[in-house]
């Protein structure tokens, strides 16, 4: 498995005497290292659920847009003096406002996830722009 703290343990094994290598891992459990190791595996994981209801949202998106063209209904409102929608396109027309918002989050969602795993692991690193810049880097801010 890439990215897993065995392959960590395996590495200082190979390369430090028994006794040494031991007292190194240890260290590194006390630090928490093995812990980061699964919340990144964690994260990874949940990018790959936000990516696919995004795919799965977006769909859903176009399936709407195309039924509110097929059922652009309007009816004749004397008190007003002008059309509006009936209620089901009133529904549709919401129900594809809704999609688009959710279809943003998850974007959002599935970036932030990406920008996190993607994080230098020495804490001396820069901070990528679209962290510092939150909320404002986000599609659905405001």
């Amino acid at each position: 498995c890439c990215g897993a703290f065995s392959l960590v343990e395996r590495d200082v094994r190979c390369v430090l005497h028994p006794a040494l290598a031991e007292e190194a891992l240890q260290v590194l459990v006390r630090a928490g290292v093995p812990e980061a190791f699964r919340v990144r595996e964690e994260l990874v994981n949940y990018k790959k659920v936000s990516l696919h209801l995004h795919h799965q949202g977006s769909a859903l998106e176009r399936t709407l847009a195309q039924m509110t063209t097929f059922f652009r209904t309007s009816d004749w409102d004397d008190r007003s003096g002008f059309y509006t929608h009936t209620p089901e396109r009133a529904e549709l027309s919401a129900a594809l406002s809704q999609c688009r918002g959710r279809c943003e989050a998850c974007y959002d969602s599935r970036l932030l996830g990406k920008t996190l795993c993607g994080l230098h692991r020495h804490p001396d690193g820069s901070v990528p722009a679209a962290l510092q810049d939150l909320p404002r880097s986000l599609r659905c801010e405001g």
